[in-house]
């Protein structure tokens, strides 16, 4: 919790401190979930830093315990779609290192209709992704449908964040 609190206050490099702190106690856990959160919050903070390299490996162990975790446990996305967040923070990573095509093929694979359905905030999220990178590929028509599609779901949500993003 230490570490969160220091992510969302920008300190960064004391968050990583706490996680890896948070690791080494949690080498021989079975408690996979915290594992996963830790993983991605290192990730996260090697995002925020632009170690993207780091960024992408932290990223890739926390995607290894999720799939061991929807195998163990049915309910783990019951609140959250870790997975889709997840491929979200994997795509950015690969955007900010011009890996444009890898980006667009972890996006389109979480895409589906179940998605659209049960979480349409981060549908949105992810499809104005999507349309960014199409955009980036050259693909500029479908590039520019999923960006307005992304924004009409975001403007019938509210997310004010999400519509700023998008224009």
């Amino acid at each position: 919790n230490k570490a969160y609190i220091l992510f969302y206050d920008g300190n960064y490099i004391e968050s990583e401190i706490q996680v890896s702190k948070s690791l080494q106690l949690l080498k021989n856990s079975s408690d996979k979930s915290v594992v996963f959160t830790c993983y991605n919050l290192l990730a996260s903070n090697f995002q925020k830093m632009e170690e993207y390299n780091n960024a992408l490996k932290y990223y890739l162990l926390a995607k290894d315990v999720l799939i061991d975790l929807e195998r163990t446990n049915k309910d783990f996305d019951g609140k959250n779609n870790n997975k889709l967040i997840l491929s979200i923070n994997i795509a950015n990573v690969y955007e900010k290192q011009f890996q444009f095509k890898k980006a667009k093929n972890e996006l389109e694979s979480i895409l589906s209709f179940d998605i659209k359905n049960k979480w349409p905030n981060d549908y949105a999220v992810l499809i104005g992704n999507l349309g960014y990178i199409k955009t980036k590929l050259g693909h500029l028509k479908e590039g520019e449908a999923l960006m307005k599609e992304a924004l009409v779901l975001s403007r019938k949500s509210g997310i004010e964040s999400s519509i700023v993003y998008k224009l």
